[in-house]
């Protein structure tokens, strides 16, 4: 059974199930309450551009939007799970939030690049 704080509850939230990271290859799964039984990633495009396609369907980040929540079926990352939340999409780029469930560490982003580089440095360790 998945806790709670994994659960996605909006149209701007996303776990991310790592599997693996090896040579800076990224495997998982993408979950959102859109997407039944995730979505396979390989590499951080396809994590990007999965993001990027469900953001665009949802008409995000237009914050005044009154989102549906529900329940997220899913399950924990081998390598780490990640529950991230676009806050904006400004400048071409995204800012927000991204919380490494296990360790319960969260750091906030202003890009998609420092949204990398924060997700390179937790599965790194």
């Amino acid at each position: 059974m998945r806790a709670p704080e994994q659960e996605p509850i909006g149209g701007r939230e996303f776990v991310l199930s790592a599997d693996s990271y090896e040579s800076g290859i990224l495997e998982g799964r993408l979950y959102h309450r859109r997407q039944a039984g995730g979505k396979a990633i390989r590499g951080v495009m396809s994590l990007l551009l999965g993001m990027e396609e469900i953001l665009d369907t949802e008409g995000c980040p237009g914050m005044e939007t009154s989102w549906e929540t529900g329940p997220l079926a899913g399950r924990p990352g081998k390598a780490g799970t990640f529950r991230i939340e676009i806050l904006f999409r400004e400048g071409s780029s995204w800012q927000g939030r991204i919380t490494w469930q296990e360790n319960r560490t969260a750091a906030t982003f202003r890009s998609a690049l420092e949204f990398l580089l924060i997700l390179n440095e937790a599965l790194a360790e």
